[in-house]
Formats: structure tokens, C-alpha cells, sequence
């Protein structure tokens, strides 16, 4: 769930780089939190309205989203004004009236566009209408929290209706002006038309009236791409409105078929016969998008099956979670309905959230040939039972035993397994049970790979495979493994050297499942460059074991394209005074960061969280920055988080970097600290950074979904 303090504090910097006119570092930071807010379950929605807002759980009027995203899009749409791209923003401004149909700033900034793109009668219409809406909502709803939204919002309907005014009487003048100069003639002509006349014209007015349906006036697609922009209420009272527009509208695709939480297989079962009703007059009859996050009774077996039974049905993507769900059962669910496979034909996604481990998840790319990204994640560690595999059926061999050249239309592989799958003394291994081992799945050949994560499981005998699957993925571009026994990364690097896969990363995130011994990177000898490392952008090395030597070699073979380097939590790297006696930490392992700012010349974001900095690692950096010297002043964002600085040591070294004019920090994240806010309120108000987040009650770095993939 989205932090609302961060929400607050990042919408301020967005408005502050918009009122010093940096129009695209605004836009860049309201379209990141925009799309934080759409990927809010409607279950987070309510609690954050609940909690957060005071407000309803469920809003009266218009969609379910996030109390403050229109306000977000009213603010990109403002962005892409000044940035003269008005087609785009009024796209963005008439989202606002999809999600709040009475929101008044709706049909101002759309009337404003309207107005910038010379389609002055449009915007007139515009403000009509939102006039017009405003007026029934308080005539038909004399409700008090009708009225609380139309008095929270008296300042800007005066100006909408100020607005109106103003135009109407602009239009008015320009039709004056356009008007034939003998004005007398125009009259005499006029009142000497005949009554026949009026009759024909009348009955002209009654067709004009007539063809207003946009069905017979506009392309099929332009309609779809106008429903598509209303609510899902507005949706449905389109299907009231005739027999005709509800026959017109189930020929486009206008809903996502998007299950509650919980949901009874009754209420599946009329879900589906709608969608497919709506699909049924397209030519491929496909339902987009179908997500069910679990099912009432222990019912996700039904639910499959009427998945493959139903006829004339086809699914593009399927994202299915349920406490009772596992592979074994889902393949007894195809295999008891004949192997029926004709509905997923077209299927392109597939995300599974399990309670069992992998087993024969081979399976799923021959049976589902056209998948594109596919996500297996094992959510709770259950014991689970595999009587229901149909290890007996000719098909179900068949499949599994399966192996093709290639699979050439995979782009995402995602495999999280459950961290406590890794622990033997937790969980014996067996058939009847758990394997933390990694599915044979990834012995497969996906030559189109781009994106490949691989969490929690145990590689100490599989390394081979790992190797060989590595080779074929030549467009690799994100490999992200993290809490994976048996692989620490000399290992994985010397896997690279060995079996040169060829592949360029722009994003590589490695995280050791534990401490090992020191890595200096003197086992790859001489070896000064790893191609596969080349173009780096993103570097994550979260829970190192990397030595400073070793860090720096690896840093040299990136230096010139990295953005992002995390080396939060490292294992021997920090900034305190070491004893050169002591084993663990020897002196030269303390880490050099004017060395990595030097290398890293293009370097913007910096974590050095959980590095156990304290009043003389603050002073340690501080006198590493007296080294640097930049030929004009570096911006970079940096996280502190939970380490051991007080107030007084964050302003030691903020007030350095600012005298110094060295290194200006726009984000600072300093969560888990004690802060006061005395303090945070000085640093900004100097502006020693442009924004701060913090969170003292937050008790880890780590978040699942967020900055981790370790189901908790």
C-alpha cells in the first residue's frame, strides 16, 4: 500500500518543480505517482479512504480510485499544458471526469484545452454541460453529502459559470462579426419564407436531432475509445439507455473483468456469462484481463473448470490467487475437462499465486504456447498433497515430458518461491510436501527473454541448468535474483565468463541469502570487463559481501552508464574507524565513497541504507568529500535509512555538502531515524535538500512488493 506521507510529500515536490517552471521533472514525478495510485487493489482504496481521508469506503458517485488522483491528473494535465502538448492533456483532463464525474476542475482545465486548441463551441459545450450536471446532481440528490461535495467545490463553479458566461459572449460577438452586412435584406428574406418552409426546416431540425447517435455518426472504434473513458456506472446506465446501444455496446470491449476479493461461484458464474455476452460480436471474443484473487468455499477448482468448459470464450490474461490453489489441482481441473485448452489460445499472461512448490511447471509454456509473461508466486507454505496429478494420463506426459528448441514468445519469467521452503529444519523435503529446488522450468530455451527473476531457492545443485538457460536468453535486459542458496555472486559472475550468454543488462539486482567469506574479485584474474555488465544502469547489491576492492573492479566494468547503485546492508563495507587486527573487518575493506562518486560519473541515486552509520561514519564522509572535485556540482538522490545518525550528524554533513557546492540532494530518505521534524522543517526551509522521506514508525528497509520480492 502506497505511503500517504510520501504521497503528500512527493505531490509538493511535483508542484514545486512546476512552479519554478522544470515542467518535465514535475511531469516525470506526477506520471510515477499517478501509476502508484492505479495499482492500488480496490480493497487498499477503501482503507486509505476509511483511514487516511474520513471518507466513505465506496464513493457515491463515479469509480473507486484513490482520494487524490484526480488532483494528480488536473496537476499532469497542467504539466502538459505548458508544455504544449494540449491533445495530451486534454486526454488526461477528461480521465478527471471518468473517475469523479462532478469533479468542477474536470470541465475547467478541459474547457481551458478546448479553448488553447481554437475549439472554442467545444469548450462552451463543455461548460454547459458541467453547469448542467452540477444543477440535476443537487435538484434529483438533496442530500447532505451531495451538498458537502457541491459546497467544497462553491469557488469553482462560480468560475465555471463565470467561465460560460464569458465565452458565450465571445462566441456571440464572432457570430456578429461573420453575420452578412445588410442586415435588412437578411431580415426581409427571412420573414417572408413561407410556412411550408418552417416545415422543412423543422423537419431537418428533427433529423439533425436524430443522427446525434454517435453509433451512426462516428467509427466503431472511436466509440469504443469514448465509453472508454467513462465510469463503470456511466457504463452500465449506456446499457439502459436502448435496445439498441446495449446491442451496440456488447460489441466493444469496455470492461475488465476484475473479481472481488472473496468471490462466491455463483457470482463468478454471472460475471462470466456477461463478459461473454460482451465479447461475444468480436471477432476474437476475448476477455482482456481476468483476475481472481480468491475464491469463497474453497471453490477455485469450479472456477477453473468453467474457465475451460465455457464455449465461445477466449482469455488474454489471467491473474489467479487462492489460499487452496496448486499446480497439481489446476492440471487435474484441465485434465478431468479433456484437456480443453481452446479458450486460452490467445492468452498472453499468466500469473499464478500458489500454496505448493512448482512442480511440472514445464507444463504451463506448452500448454499455454502464446505467453508472453508468466509469474508463479508460492505465498504460503502449506503441505500440500499431489493425489490429484494425473501422472497416469497419456496428455498430461505428454506435455510435461515436452521440450521444444525454443519458446520464442516468452518476454518475463518471474519465480518466487517462499523463504521458509529454504530452511530443512522447517519443512523435510518430499513429494507429499515442499522441493526448494528451482522448477525445471528454467531449463527451457526462451530466446526473446528480457526480464528474468529468480527468489528463493536452493541453486547449489542446479548451477549447470542455470548456465545453460542463461546462454539462450540473448536479449536479456533484467536479471533480479535475491535469496537464491547455493549461488554468491564471484559464482555467478565466473558463470558469466564461463558461458558467455552474450546478453547486455540494463537492470541486474543480486542479493546473497547470506554472509559469506570477503569477495576482492581476485578469482577473475585479469579479467577487467564482464561484457553482460557493460551497459549497466541499475545496480543492486543489496546484503553484499563485496570487499571495497572488489566493489570498485566491479563498478569499473559500469562506470559509464550506471544511474542506480544500491549497496545498502553490505557485510563488510562501511565508514567506520577500523583496527587493521581486526579479522572481519580489515582497515582496507572501509568503504571509499569519493572513490565510487569519481568512478560513477553519472551516478543519481545512492543507497546506503542499514550500513550502521554513526557520528564518526558521518565525520568518515564527510572527509572523503574533501577528496572530491567535480567540474560542476553533482544532484543525487540518497537513503539513509536505519542507520545510526541523529539529527545532529545529518546536519553536519547536509551543511558541509551545501557549503561546499559539491553534491546537491534532491531526495533524501532518512526512514527509521529519530528526526524531529523541528529538524527536517530547518533542513527544508534552508533548502539543503528539495524533499525528505521519512517515516519513523516504519520498522524495516525491506518491503515486500516495494524494494523486495521475499514473500513475508
Amino acid at each position: 500500500m502506497i505511503e500517504e506521507e510520501k504521497l503528500r510529500e512527493e505531490s509538493k515536490l511535483a508542484v514545486l518543480y512546476f512552479k519554478s517552471n522544470e515542467y518535465t521533472k514535475a511531469l516525470q514525478l506526477f506520471n510515477r505517482l499517478i501509476f502508484q495510485l492505479k495499482q492500488l487493489t480496490p480493497t487498499e482504496i477503501k482503507q486509505i479512504r476509511s483511514n487516511h481521508y474520513n471518507l466513505a469506503k465506496v464513493p457515491k458517485f463515479g469509480e473507486l480510485v484513490h482520494p487524490k488522483l484526480s488532483t494528480l491528473l488536473d496537476q499532469k494535465a497542467s504539466c502538459l499544458e505548458k508544455l504544449d502538448k494540449h491533445n495530451l492533456a486534454l486526454k488526461e483532463s477528461k480521465l478527471i471526469l471518468k473517475y469523479e464525474p462532478f469533479n468542477v476542475k474536470g470541465y475547467l482545465r478541459i474547457g481551458k484545452i478546448l479553448y488553447l486548441l481554437n475549439q472554442k463551441f467545444e469548450a462552451y459545450k463543455n461548460y454547459q454541460t458541467g453547469i448542467y450536471i452540477l444543477r440535476s446532481l443537487r435538484e434529483k440528490n438533496k442530500k447532505e453529502d451531495v451538498d458537502q461535495i457541491l459546497n467544497s467545490q462553491a469557488n469553482l463553479t462560480e468560475k465555471l459559470k463565470s467561465q460560460y458566461k464569458l465565452l458565450n459572449q465571445e462566441l456571440k460577438l464572432e457570430k456578429e462579426k461573420k453575420s452578412v452586412p445588410n442586415d435588412s435584406i437578411l431580415r426581409s428574406i427571412t420573414s417572408s419564407a413561407s410556412s411550408s418552409q418552417d416545415s422543412q426546416q423543422r423537419k431537418k431540425r428533427k433529423v439533425v436531432k436524430q443522427n446525434i447517435d454517435p453509433f451512426n455518426q462516428l467509427p466503431i472504434e472511436i466509440v469504443n475509445e469514448i465509453v472508454k473513458q467513462l465510469s463503470m456506472i456511466e457504463k452500465f446506465n449506456c446499457l439502459l439507455t436502448c435496445k439498441q446501444w446495449y446491442n451496440n455496446l456488447n460489441k466493444l470491449q469496455i470492461f475488465d473483468f476484475k473479481c472481488k476479493n472473496n468471490i462466491t461461484l455463483d457470482e463468478f458464474n454471472v460475471g462470466l456469462k456477461f463478459f461473454k455476452k460482451n465479447v461475444s460480436n468480436t471477432n476474437l471474443k476475448i476477455i482482456k484481463n481476468l483476475k481472481i484473487n480468491q475464491v469463497y468455499d474453497s471453490k477455485i477448482l469450479h472456477v477453473i473448470s468453467l474457465l475451460v468448459k465455457e464455449n465461445q470464450i477466449h482469455l488474454g490474461s489471467l491473474d489467479l490467487k487462492d489460499l487452496k490453489l496448486n499446480l497439481q489441482d489446476f492440471f487435474y481441473a484441465l485434465y478431468k475437462n479433456g484437456w480443453r485448452l481452446n479458450n486460452f489460445k490467445y492468452m498472453e499472461e499468466l500469473n499464478l499465486g500458489i500454496n505448493c512448490s512448482m512442480k511440472s511447471s514445464q507444463i504451463l509454456v506448452n500448454i499455454f504456447p502464446n505467453l508472453k509473461r508468466l509469474k508463479i508466486v508460492v505465498f504460503i507454505p502449506e503441505k500440500s498433497s499431489l493425489q490429484n496429478l494425473p501422472v497416469n494420463d497419456k496428455i498430461f506426459n505428454k506435455y510435461k515430458s515436452l521440450v521444444l528448441e525454443d519458446y520464442p514468445n516468452l518476454e518475463e519469467l518471474v519465480l518466487i518461491n517462499h523463504p521458509k521452503l529454504l530452511n530443512s529444519t522447517t519443512m523435510r523435503i518430499s513429494n507429499e510436501t515442499y522441493s526448494p529446488f528451482p522448477p525445471s522450468l528454467i531449463s527451457r530455451s526462451f530466446s526473446q527473454l528480457k526480464d528474468l527473476t529468480i527468489v528463493s531457492f536452493d541453486l547449489s545443485n542446479h548451477l549447470p541448468i542455470l548456465g545453460e538457460s542463461l546462454i539462450n536468453c540473448k536479449q536479456l535486459q533484467k536479471l533480479y535474483l535475491e535469496n537464491n542458496e547455493g549461488l554468491n555472486l564471484i559464482t555467478l559472475l565466473q558463470m558469466f565468463l564461463n558461458y558467455k550468454p552474450n546478453f547486455k543488462l540494463l537492470n541486474f539486482t543480486f542479493r546473497e541469502v547470506k554472509v559469506d567469506n570477503i569477495l576482492n574479485l581476485q578469482e577473475l584474474g585479469n579479467i577487467v570487463l564482464i561484457p553482460e555488465l557493460s551497459l549497466l544502469q541499475h545496480l543492486d547489491l543489496y546484503r553484499n559481501n563485496l570487499s571495497h576492492f572488489g566493489l570498485i573492479r566491479l563498478l569499473k566494468m559500469c562506470s559509464t552508464t550506471l544511474l542506480s547503485l544500491n549497496l545498502g546492508h553490505s557485510t563488510y563495507l562501511d565508514f567506520s574507524i577500523k583496527n587493521q587486527t581486526n579479522h572481519f573487518h580489515p582497515k582496507q575493506h572501509q568503504m571509499q565513497l569519493h572513490d565510487i562518486l569519481k568512478l560513477c560519473s553519472n551516478l543519481t541515486t545512492l543507497y546506503l541504507n542499514e550500513l550502521n552509520i554513526d557520528t564518526i561514519g558521518i565525520m568518515n564522509i564527510i572527509k572523503q568529500f574533501e577528496n572530491l572535485n567535480f567540474e560542476k556540482q553533482r544532484s543525487i538522490n540518497l537513503d539513509l535509512s536505519f542507520n545510526q545518525i541523529d539529527g545532529i550528524d545529518l546536519l553536519k554533513l547536509l551543511n558541509y555538502l551545501n557549503s561546499k557546492n559539491l553534491i546537491k540532494l534532491n531526495i533524501l530518505d532518512i526512514n527509521g531515524l529519530s528526526i524531529s521534524e523541528d529538524t527536517m522543517n530547518f533542513i527544508l526551509r534552508k533548502r539543503l535538500v528539495s524533499k525528505i522521506n521519512f517515516d519513523q514508525n516504519r520498522i524495516k528497509w525491506l518491503q515486500y512488493g516495494v524494494n523486495s520480492l521475499i514473500v513475508a
